[in-house]
């Protein structure tokens, strides 16, 4: 039995990758906004979903579980922090102008953050959180860039 070529198709229709890009940064912002209420340990696919306007076989789509995300919300924090700090290390040569450029690189990436910053902060220390990790990672980055500067 050959399939009708003309036949239309069950289900729902194929994504285009801009599509699924938008969704995936969606469920993305939702992870960021229910960090900021509840910190990495209130973290759950539900509470993330229901932020998102999304169903749970959406959410699964794009991830395996509510730390996925969450890594995403992190890498783009570090990746901000240490950008920052990468453009002040190559701006000047001169200390006084270095000090200022790396401490507003600082502010600019905090100011970036808004409310996040409060359990982003509370969680820097604490082992068992994943922040604590991207904490590490971030400081590793920036020790490696002003060695090399």
């Amino acid at each position: 039995m050959t399939a009708d070529p003309t036949a239309v198709r069950r289900g729902r229709p194929p994504q285009t990758e801009e599509q699924a890009e938008e969704v995936r940064a969606r469920i993305v912002e939702a992870t960021a906004a229910v960090f900021t209420r509840n910190g990495s340990r209130g973290l759950s696919v539900a509470q993330i979903i229901e932020q998102a306007g999304l169903a749970r076989p959406t959410f699964y789509r794009y991830f395996g579980n509510a730390a996925e995300p969450l890594r995403a919300v992190l890498d783009a924090s570090n990746d901000g922090l240490v950008g920052g700090i990468r453009a002040a290390l190559a701006g000047t040569d001169e200390p006084v102008q270095l000090g200022i450029r790396l401490i507003d690189a600082y502010v600019d990436w905090a100011r970036g953050h808004g409310p996040m910053l409060r359990p982003l902060f509370a969680e820097l220390h604490d082992p068992g959180s994943p922040v604590s990790a991207y904490r590490e990672r971030a400081l590793d980055d920036i020790r490696d860039l002003v060695r090399k500067t």
